[in-house]
């Protein structure tokens, strides 16, 4: 999500002790269009994860990875699901329906859900377009323009974004910085290590992680009505190479799906850092506002389909996964969050996407987001729909007002379509806008999704963290805007940030909850 200008939204990703080797010793500030590549490839991008230390990794998973795209375009605009013709992943043997793998006891890094998932979600894929065991498909799926439950109920999916959890934006730990060439997760824990060495900036992150997010959190969710909260995942977390997954980062996701199944909530996987960044910002991790999905392709665009199809292969048969959130926001021109070589660049890619997925995942729901921010008209130059089981997800804010966003552009796109829309991020301002937001949506039966739980510095989520003492300091740090305290005033004021992220110790915005959930 970006925060300046009218509805331009601003987002960040990725997580673990995974980061030995650090790119960057001071924050590069770009702006205007994404940065030339000139040829050159991001270090810590194309290296990916690499410098995990202590993950177990797991190739043999995909090998042969995502073979399946050839030939999606061709029936992809006849409304039939383009993995008709596209071939079984090489590394899902019998035909899909290959086993899950990791998804073990104990949650590395993520202590606050460990405990309450038994093992792994997925069970592999499913040729048969049915559930588990080749029962009937249990999850939720698109009808028409409407998502409904297993039983072919109508549903709005009411929820959360947790974006801050395992995908930290400058602007959420209240020290904001540009969009474009800000910092995001990379840069970030690039400048804890160079302040607290890396043991304890390892530390902080998992203090955080675990505080942040808790059993008693997603209990408070199904008590507030939450039925579905979308997950930012970035690719570092979970992917080190093309073919290469992180069975650490895939057990964080197993076991919080876990348990939010357990209190009733759908999961949509959202990929907010793709390999490489597919836009511009720090929203999906770019370091330097090179968005390489788009202008490196023969590095990164293959790798980020191979991951969507080992993602959809682990978690064919979980229907408490509501489905898959492609990119968040993509765009390869800062500017306007539009594509140098047009719409048809990202069409493509939603196509091989598309088929890659259906190839081990007949059942999930797609949500496929547009250019400029992923607001209207984003969507013009990727219809018609692909899919049966797609819907278009839209990011509705107003930073530069209190006027409602009108909602006539993406009702329009519903009925167009035949498809649902489905408001994947809104949120960050007052509670007046927010109820009058919600009331908008629900009267025109539009799921909607709050971006995103816990900031510091404001009231526009359900809790503030408070600031630690001499938080100041880091935050100037931080921001580039002045020198890093000594080593172990840094540590205590960071750590005592980690503690603070505990619900318990953070400030309940009631007047919000009521506003949005009404409760």
């Amino acid at each position: 999500m970006a925060t300046s200008g009218t509805n331009t939204p601003k987002f960040a990703a990725a997580n673990k002790p995974w980061l030995t080797a650090l790119l960057l010793s001071s924050v590069t500030v770009l702006s205007g269009a994404c940065a030339s590549t000139s040829g050159s490839s991001d270090p810590a991008q194309n290296g990916g994860a690499g410098a995990v230390a202590g993950q177990s990794v797991s190739a043999g998973a995909s090998a042969g990875g995502s073979g399946a795209t050839t030939g999606a375009a061709g029936s992809a605009d006849g409304g039939g699901s383009p993995a008709a013709g596209a071939a079984a992943a090489a590394g899902s043997a019998d035909g899909g329906a290959g086993a899950t793998s990791g998804g073990s006891a104990g949650m590395s890094g993520s202590g606050g859900v460990s405990g309450m998932a038994s093992g792994g979600t997925g069970t592999g894929g499913s040729a048969t377009g049915g559930g588990s065991n080749g029962g009937p498909w249990t999850g939720w799926r698109v009808s028409g323009t409407t998502i409904v439950d297993g039983a072919g109920k109508e549903l709005i999916p009411r929820g959360i974004g947790i974006g801050e959890w395992h995908n930290i934006e400058s602007y959420m730990l209240d020290f904001d910085t540009p969009d474009v060439g800000g910092v995001g997760e990379t840069k970030l824990r690039a400048a804890l290590v160079k302040a607290m060495g890396q043991t304890n900036a390892d530390a902080f992150f998992s203090t955080w992680e675990a505080n942040l997010v808790t059993p008693d959190d997603i209990a408070k969710w199904a008590s507030w009505g939450v039925n579905s909260i979308r997950l930012p995942i970035n690719y570092r977390e979970i992917s080190s190479a093309d073919g290469v997954y992180l069975e650490a980062g895939f057990k964080v996701i197993s076991d919080f799906v876990a348990a939010c199944k357990a209190k009733g909530i759908y999961v949509v996987l959202d990929l907010h850092a793709a390999p490489g960044s597919h836009n511009c910002e720090q929203m999906s991790d770019s370091p330097d506002g090179i968005a390489r999905v788009w202008t490196q392709p023969e590095l990164y665009r293959q790798w980020t389909i191979d991951l969507w199809q080992e993602i959809a292969r682990r978690y064919a048969n979980e229907p408490f996964v509501a489905g898959y959130d492609f990119f968040d926001e993509p765009f390869d021109v800062a500017s306007d969050a539009s594509f140098t070589e047009g719409d048809g660049v990202l069409r493509k890619m939603y196509l091989d996407l598309t088929a890659a997925v259906r190839s081990v995942d007949p059942n999930h729901i797609l949500f496929v987001e547009g250019t400029n921010w992923s607001q209207d008209p984003g969507f013009d130059g990727l219809k018609p729909a692909w899919d049966p089981q797609m819907a278009w997800s839209m990011h509705l804010y107003n930073f530069d007002s209190k006027a409602l966003v009108p909602l006539k552009p993406y009702t329009d796109l519903r009925t167009s379509t035949n498809r649902p829309v489905w408001d994947g991020e809104t949120g960050e301002n007052d509670d007046t806008w927010l109820s009058g937001m919600v009331a908008e949506l629900e009267a025109a039966k539009i799921g909607w999704n709050m971006w995103t739980y816990k900031k510091i510095g404001d009231t526009t989520q359900a809790y503030t963290i408070k600031a630690p003492a001499n938080y100041a300091k880091m935050q100037s740090y931080l921001a580039g805007k002045g020198s890093a305290p000594a080593q172990a005033d840094a540590t205590t004021i960071m750590m005592a940030l980690a503690d603070n992220a505990a619900s318990a110790k953070c400030t309940y915005n009631a007047a919000y909850v009521k506003a949005v959930f009404n409760k």
